[in-house]
């Protein structure tokens, strides 16, 4: 019986240290979908009629800090592929069994 208690004592002080985190987990998650949203009315609007534009010899500098231009054709769509896939794992760990 003392050793279960141990255990299941080792398991809730684990649970208190992973929920110190929780407030920055979800302000994370707040400012992720902020930004998401944010991306997807540019790719909404803007983003067929700049990248005609930069097809039909539009001179802009597509200059990045390493991660790949907006402009690309995959980098935007990537992205919301990514969002979605998260939240979908996020689903299946809150879903009951």
């Amino acid at each position: 019986m003392q050793e279960r208690i141990n255990e299941i004592q080792e398991l809730y002080r684990e649970w208190l240290k992973l929920n110190e985190n929780s407030e920055r987990i979800l302000d994370e998650l707040c400012q992720r979908q902020k930004i998401i949203k944010k991306l997807l009315v540019f790719y909404e609007s803007d983003y067929r009629k700049f990248y005609d534009a930069i097809d039909g010899g539009a001179s802009v500098d597509l200059t990045t800090k390493g991660e790949y231009s907006i402009m690309s054709e995959d980098a935007l769509w990537n992205a919301f592929v990514e969002e979605r896939e998260l939240y979908e794992e996020l689903e299946k760990l809150i879903s009951p069994d």
